[in-house]
């Protein structure tokens, strides 16, 4: 997969969610639409 490839799922196909306090950035998740599954979900 190349960097257009993945800009293009994550634009089209996926949908992302931040967690911030004060600001900072401390949590992200990422969801597939075409399969309802989280695929990414750091904190």
């Amino acid at each position: 997969m190349n960097r257009q490839m993945y800009e293009d799922h994550l634009e089209l196909l996926a949908r992302g969610w931040l967690a911030e306090i004060d600001g900072d950035i401390v949590g992200f998740a990422y969801a597939d639409k075409i399969n309802s599954s989280v695929w990414a979900l750091f904190i």
